[in-house]
């Protein structure tokens, strides 16, 4: 008799590909009413109501820094915060990681602000398209400030822990991160949340990008209302997000799409998924096969 084996669908496409265009997720988080906190102080650190903004400041940024992690990385930039994660249409279960961490950071956000008497936290979540970009940063450092500390070490002129500490202070003269360039997501993150209340994304709520999901929105998420990012070229609708019953972990959630199941919806094409298949980078940032 022959065994009963389940049979798993092939996948989208084979691990490690290097499309030359990804699919990427970012959240934009956005601390509402600091500027006019500074703005009643005239921006003089030197006066008490200033250092109460700073303090919120730096408050914001250690939560965002005790949530981040290597599979959902951060950047700060003042009172906005970014985190991007690129998606797959290998798995869905990455789709539902990326949602779940961005709305458990937004209510953790939140419930800091409220308990200090803040007004909170927008947030934003987009996805669209990423080109890929490495950058070679990495790449001078090593051959560069990385060879002259090991030649120091080499030659005792320095330890090996005092190159250490060395290299881990090293500020370069130029830095960037490529997950953020030609970001798309991003962009449309940070656009929406720019139009504020007159725009329909006003006070400290949670609004998700419905290219994120599929037409039968699931139970688990609930929302207030639809609100339409009227921006040529990158417009879209959002659920501005009541609540959402999450689980823990890397769960593997089919109700949520995939990499190529949100560039169809982005689109509107059938197409567009055998097009990121066919454009790879070869052998470099701009050449694409």
């Amino acid at each position: 008799m022959a065994e009963n084996r389940k049979i798993r669908s092939q996948p989208k496409t084979a691990m490690g590909t290097r499309r030359a265009v990804e699919i990427s997720a970012c959240l934009w988080m956005d601390l509402l009413g600091y500027g006019e906190m500074l703005r009643k102080s005239n921006f003089d650190l030197t006066l008490p109501e200033s250092l109460i903004a700073i303090e919120r400041l730096f408050l914001f940024q250690d939560v965002i820094s005790s949530h981040s992690s290597r599979l959902f990385t951060t950047v700060v930039l003042n009172d906005g915060c970014v985190m991007q994660r690129r998606l797959t249409p290998r798995s869905k279960s990455v789709t539902y990681d990326f949602l779940r961490r961005a709305y458990c950071l937004h209510q953790v956000v939140n419930s800091v602000e409220a308990k200090n008497n803040f007004p909170g936290v927008r947030s934003v979540v987009a996805v669209g398209f990423r080109y890929r970009r490495t950058s070679d940063n990495k790449t001078q450092l090593v051959q560069n400030v990385g060879k002259k500390y090991c030649d120091k070490v080499k030659s005792g002129e320095l330890s090996l822990e005092e190159a250490v500490f060395k290299a881990l202070t090293f500020t370069p003269s130029f830095d960037l991160v490529p997950e953020l360039q030609a970001n798309f997501a991003f962009s449309k993150a940070y656009i929406a949340d720019s139009k504020g209340s007159k725009g329909g994304f006003g006070g400290a709520n949670f609004f998700l990008d419905v290219n994120m999901l599929p037409k039968n929105l699931p139970k688990w998420i609930r929302y207030d209302e639809v609100v339409e990012l009227k921006e040529e070229g990158i417009g879209g609708k959002f659920l501005k997000v009541s609540e959402m019953d999450l689980l823990p972990g890397e769960t593997e959630n089919h109700d949520l799409p995939d990499a190529f199941d949100i560039a169809t919806a982005i689109t509107g094409s059938t197409d567009t998924a055998i097009l990121l298949k066919k454009m790879k980078l070869v052998g470099g940032n701009h050449r694409v096969a």
